[in-house]
């Protein structure tokens, strides 16, 4: 029973670890595109202005 319990556990704790990876890889998916987007404006804006 005791070897169940331990199994569980090291199960919540790779379903932790994966989630976080995840968050981690979508934060950097995010900045990057933030950055892109604000690449793009930089690049458009001086035509708008005109």
């Amino acid at each position: 029973n005791s070897g169940n319990s331990v199994s569980t556990k090291a199960k919540s704790i790779i379903m932790i670890r994966c989630s976080y990876i995840n968050t981690q890889h979508s934060r950097a998916a995010n900045s990057e595109l933030k950055l892109r987007t604000s690449q793009i404006a930089v690049t458009t804006e001086p035509y708008l202005l005109k």
